[in-house]
């Protein structure tokens, strides 16, 4: 735990389920120029989960030390929808969003799914910034840029064609109980609250703007941004793909934060009644209402 209370720091990464982790990996390698830093199996806390195939394969910029991807092969691959519930996107930031779409739209493993788009949050103390939708397989990413700096806070840049990931996007019709867990109980600080009808979730989205949505950007004892965020965002119904029923989703199944303190956390999780369904001496992972999994470990990747 550290001296505010905040019983998790940063991301340490995210876990992607793909049919191919190899070809999968090729693809971000070509593209990206990501690198493998480690490769080897996951830790026993996921074997409850179902997985047939525990070897894993973590993989990043050059001068990454979080913010990881972690490739495994999926279990299932059932479609999860235009827009998943659950963890539905992860956000590295990248240092020539034109440029690096160019070379995407050639890439027979990328979709583009939104061209590139600017993003005023200046209302909200943040910055203008430009962003274009990607998925491979089921993950989505957000493909960041800034175009400005926020006054207040440090909006990352990246050295390496794509940079970590600096937050990870979890979507639900029933956003309160992720809320939840992230600030009651696992202390996350809101860094922002968006909530109205007419910002970049309906802008970037294509939300009819009679409905409200709500974005709350949190993160854990870290300073500035691009250390680690979750955006927690209450969706209209409707807009959601199903709900997760896999013991490991396809896609973005997991997001994992390191804590200072495990056995602080692990004592506020089940505190809270959180159904866990994974642990070991290194970490633990947490299931939640649509089928995410959180993971929670006392140490990173590498």
């Amino acid at each position: 735990m550290t001296s505010d209370g905040i019983l998790i720091t940063e991301l340490v990464g995210a876990t992607l389920a793909v049919p191919e982790p190899a070809r999968t990996a090729e693809a971000f390698a070509d593209v990206f120029e990501w690198v493998v830093h480690d490769a080897g199996v996951l830790e026993e806390r996921w074997s409850s989960l179902g997985l047939t195939d525990p070897a894993s394969t973590i993989m990043g910029p050059p001068e990454a030390t979080r913010g990881f991807v972690r490739l495994i092969r999926a279990t299932t691959t059932g479609p999860r929808g235009a827009v998943p519930r659950a963890w539905s996107s992860i956000e590295p930031i990248v240092k020539d969003l034109g440029g690096l779409v160019e070379k995407l739209d050639r890439h027979p493993d990328f979709e583009i799914q939104v061209p590139i788009t600017e993003v005023d949050m200046r209302d909200y103390e943040s910055n203008i910034h430009r962003a274009a939708l990607v998925r491979v397989e089921e993950c989505l990413f957000i493909l960041t840029m800034a175009v400005t700096q926020p006054a207040n806070r440090d909006f990352p840049e990246s050295p390496s064609r794509v940079g970590h990931v600096f937050a990870a996007h979890i979507r639900s019709t029933e956003a309160d109980p992720a809320r939840h867990l992230f600030t009651e109980v696992l202390g996350m600080r809101s860094l922002m609250v968006v909530d109205d009808s007419d910002n970049l979730i309906h802008q970037f989205w294509g939300v009819d703007r009679r409905y409200r949505v709500r974005m709350d950007v949190l993160q854990g004892a870290t300073e500035g941004l691009g250390l680690g965020a979750v955006e927690v965002q209450a969706w209209p119904r409707g807009y959601l793909g199903r709900y997760v029923t896999e013991p490991v989703p396809p896609g973005i199944s997991a997001a994992t934060f390191h804590a200072p303190d495990l056995p602080a956390a692990r004592t506020a999780v089940a505190d809270a009644g959180s159904t866990v369904v994974g642990e070991d001496p290194g970490g633990l992972i947490v299931r939640g209402t649509d089928g995410e999994l959180l993971e929670i470990t006392g140490s990173g990747w590498i």
